[in-house]
């Protein structure tokens, strides 16, 4: 059996000894969003799962005095003392892709993957809500769908487009989907093997979303065509806006982060 993309993250680092010597410089884990970074070169952002958290948490506060600029391998090793395990590990992946766009290693665009993609007479997936898609599908009269857990996320002119989670419908519904959209989320709570599972083959698949970044050489093993992430562009305000739990668009909007694009097939 395919071990899962969070295990594969971890087997990568750890063959990885460029990256598993890193030193971590900064760890934060915000109501919102989870940032760290390696030697204070290199930063990397994902959702923190556990949104009950806060940034004055007791549990927080004993896992970060437990170490000092560990390595990379360190926090590996000692990850499964917070619950934020997998928050920590995607912003660790997010944090190499940075390094690699540094290094010119991968390659990326600054264009929206569906301005790429030829919609028209498409039906598309939204699998967690992107209002701003929401809004440009719309404009653009598309037949599209967005799978959610919490319809309280979905804005109220977009509740009829909602199929639950919840439901085998949502299986149906990808399946026959030629686009989807799906966040980068996925990656933290463990759903995207099962989203990627009832996708069509010959559907054109985005991952997107601050999460969404990760590590190339594994997602390249996944049926997704293009990355849809961020990188940091400002670590003061993207230090800010993450103590303060502040929402996605906020990032861009105060231009903290810089939206970019992976071509992986």
């Amino acid at each position: 059996m395919k071990k899962n993309i969070i295990h594969q993250y971890i087997e990568f680092i750890l063959s990885n000894n460029f990256l598993a010597q890193k030193q971590i410089s900064y760890l934060l884990i915000g109501r919102n969003f989870t940032l760290i970074s390696l030697e204070n070169k290199w930063w990397g952002i994902a959702l923190t799962e556990h949104q009950h958290c806060c940034t004055q948490s007791h549990e927080q506060i004993l896992f970060l005095k437990a170490f000092k600029r560990p390595t990379v391998q360190w926090l590996l090793e000692h990850l499964e003392q917070t619950p934020y395990f997998n928050s920590i590990l995607c912003a660790l992946a997010n944090a190499w892709l940075q390094e690699q766009i540094d290094s010119k290693s991968v390659d990326f665009i600054e264009k929206d993957p569906v301005e790429l993609i030829d919609l028209k007479g498409k039906v598309v997936t939204m699998v967690g809500y992107f209002q701003h898609y929401a809004h440009l599908f719309d404009d653009w009269e598309l037949n599209w769908t967005v799978i959610e857990k919490d319809p309280q996320h979905v804005a109220p002119q977009h509740q009829h487009k909602i199929v639950l989670f919840d439901t085998d419908e949502w299986k149906k519904k990808i399946f026959h989907s030629d686009v989807n959209i799906i966040t980068g989320s996925t990656v933290v709570n463990n759903t995207l093997e099962e989203i990627i599972h009832y996708v069509s083959p010959f559907a054109i698949n985005v991952l997107t979303g601050l999460t969404a970044g990760g590590i190339p050489e594994v997602l390249a093993g996944y049926p997704i065509h293009f990355i849809a992430g961020s990188v940091v562009l400002s670590p003061k305000r993207t230090k800010k806006l993450t103590l303060l739990g502040a929402p996605g668009f906020a990032y861009f909007k105060l231009k903290a982060l810089k939206k970019i694009v992976l071509t992986l097939r």
